[in-house]
């Protein structure tokens, strides 16, 4: 190798002083993602507030802490064709 082409394979190129990221959402586009996104956030917690309320929790003893004979007998939620 000659000295030359060591020096060209070595020498590091001069600074760039281009951005190495760019924005991809700009402008309306980025007002109407961040708009969208926050009103997703605000559904999703008002959502689990809402679902978390003490009407719609309902504590029941595990599985495998109740007897062998309730297993299948809350019928709350169980509808039939014969009733």
């Amino acid at each position: 190798m000659t000295e030359l082409a060591i020096i060209q394979a070595t020498h590091a190129p001069e600074p760039s002083h281009e951005p190495l990221l760019v924005p991809v959402l700009t402008g309306y586009r980025r007002a109407e993602y961040l708009f969208s996104a926050a009103v997703w956030a605000c559904a999703f917690v008002y959502f689990w507030i809402w679902w978390m309320e003490p009407r719609h929790v309902q504590l029941r003893e595990p599985w495998h802490r109740r007897p062998p004979n309730t297993l299948d007998t809350d019928n709350r939620y169980h509808t039939s064709v014969f009733q």
